[in-house]
């Protein structure tokens, strides 16, 4: 019986004074686990759970605005043997999905797997943390012959659905050889889900969009989204997007696939660090690609020196009835050096965008100079945070070693923290200021529209100019040029006097448009409208 999606309580709006922010990134593995003790814990955020032993297990949230990451601490607070580990393997709405492993000690080594829910302060009466053990992956004897791994998720691939007060599912999708296969490319997919609280195995049917022969047999899984209360979407970044419909009585894939211009448009260092799909706003489905461009015109990594690292920023959004995605954002990235805010960063290409879940316009990056320059790179992460649309950057976070955070999942977007008592601060709560680890800075985020330098001899023309009140005659005539130009593109007339109002209104924008090549300059300029008019 379908139910109302579950809505998060008041006090999770973005505007309001909460304790707590409205989404958070949480790291993929674990941190601070401990036996005894565990009283260095944010009471408000600590539920307990037993293992399939009868071992107390607990578990709390270490909790920072982004683009400080925030993480999970499991305790034991029997003691008597070593957690093994833990890690996030997904998150949806108030639910967590984390994985523990036992060392020696337990029952050999062996992994569980638990749900925490954060509750909700909304509720009458208000509903606490909890912590629920997952039943075991048990499946049939004939299951078990076909599955090689049945005991363990594959992480990479498996997604959590919160629907409801108390529904979820957990779905895993693995590429196995079809039951009728005559060759080693003939593949099919094999869904794992637990839902109506048992596991079960289904082969789903796969609709395929376009001319995608041999897709599953080339399928790799690098991102699973919640989309909404009903769907799964696995990513696959260089293949497209299957979405699953998992509370259906017989589940369906359906392939969709990445934006034509991204598959055409080579991207910085491999598409596992410089490009992704993400959900924002419940259901908004977003790529963010970072594309390398060069000084001479021409998209494309280059060997000359004045553009080695300059990149574009591109996004697009899936329209969810047409299936098609719409570009809606471009950003250079010398736009970004020119900030005030970004001094003192190092000026390379961004990796791992990671859109809001509250804001479709704001996406979190990481700048690592070790990933570019491996023999002399700078092993200091920055993590920080664009507003795409207004093209300014509204807070930086510094992780001692940004190595750790190279690999796509290794941050994991959730609303948890939205669902969390937002009326009292809690004396235990530790702060990310206190990791030791990562500093913000600065310590409270920055809201406000920069201004390019107005002298720094080492950035590029596009980074150091700054309009002056009165247009000179060199600007009208740049402006006369781009006008020009832009009257080739076979806009609207509208369109047209929008682009000329932009472009002479706005000297920063001007320097933009003209330091783009000339074939990434009309979508840059579609964009800048379209902007205008929402």
């Amino acid at each position: 019986m379908a139910t109302e999606p579950r809505q998060p309580p008041s006090s999770c709006s973005p505007a309001s004074s909460a304790t707590y922010p409205p989404w958070v990134l949480l790291e993929h593995y674990g941190k601070d686990k401990a036996t005894g003790s565990h009283t260095a814990t944010d009471a408000r955020t600590f539920a307990t759970a037993r293992s399939p032993t009868g071992h107390l297990v607990g578990v709390s949230l270490r909790l920072a605005a982004p683009p400080a990451a925030s993480s999970i601490c499991v305790y034991y607070p029997d003691g008597g043997f070593d957690i093994a580990g833990s890690t996030v393997v997904a998150a949806h709405e108030d639910s967590v999905l984390i994985n523990i492993g036992f060392g020696e000690g337990y029952h050999h080594n062996t992994s569980d797997y638990f749900v925490y829910n954060a509750g909700d302060a909304g509720a009458n009466p208000p509903r606490a943390p909890s912590l629920s053990l997952l039943p075991p992956y048990y499946l049939t004897k004939e299951e078990m012959e076909r599955i090689h791994n049945w005991s363990r998720l594959e992480e990479e691939g498996t997604g959590l659905l919160r629907r409801g007060e108390d529904e979820i599912a957990v779905a895993e999708l693995t590429i196995v050889p079809a039951s009728n296969a005559t060759t080693n490319e003939q593949m099919e997919a094999e869904l794992h889900l637990f839902r109506s609280g048992q596991w079960s195995v289904v082969r789903p049917a796969l609709v395929i969009h376009g001319d995608s022969h041999g897709l599953l047999s080339l399928w790799t899984t690098h991102t699973v989204l919640p989309v909404g209360d009903t769907q799964v979407c696995w990513v696959s970044l260089h293949h497209g997007l299957l979405f699953c419909s998992v509370f259906d009585e017989s589940p369906v894939l359906r392939h969709v696939p990445l934006p034509k211009q991204a598959e055409e448009m080579e991207p910085h260092s491999g598409p596992g660090s410089s490009r992704d799909v993400c959900i924002t706003s419940g259901s908004m489905v977003k790529f963010v690609g970072i594309f390398p461009r060069c000084c001479c015109g021409g998209t494309g990594s280059t060997h000359c020196q004045h553009s080695r690292h300059a990149y574009t920023i591109n996004t697009w959004t899936l329209s969810m009835d047409s299936m098609v995605w719409v570009m809606d954002g471009m950003v250079h990235g010398t736009e970004l050096w020119g900030l005030h805010a970004y001094e003192g960063l190092p000026r390379i290409p961004l990796m791992l965008p990671i859109v809001s879940l509250v804001d479709p316009h704001t996406i979190c990056f990481l700048a690592c100079e070790w990933y570019h320059i491996r023999d002399s790179g700078d092993i200091t992460g920055w993590l920080i945070l664009v507003d795409i649309k207004r093209k300014a950057i509204k807070s930086v976070c510094r992780h001692s070693d940004g190595r750790l955070l190279t690999d796509v999942g290794q941050l994991l977007p959730s609303r948890v923290s939205c669902y969390l008592d937002s009326n009292q601060r809690s004396s235990n709560r530790v702060s990310s200021a206190g990791e030791g680890h990562m500093d913000m800075i600065p310590s409270s985020p920055i809201v406000v529209i920069d201004e390019p330098r107005a002298n720094d001899a080492g950035s590029s023309a596009l980074s150091s100019c700054k309009s002056s009140p009165k247009p000179s005659i060199m600007q009208l005539s740049m402006v006369l040029a781009a006008f020009l130009e832009i009257q080739s593109y076979d806009l609207d007339q509208d369109d047209i006097s929008k682009a000329y109002t932009i472009l002479s209104h706005d000297g920063r924008r001007l320097k933009s448009f003209l330091g783009l090549p000339n074939n990434l300059r009309k979508d840059w300029i579609l964009v800048e409208i379209k902007a205008t008019k929402a």
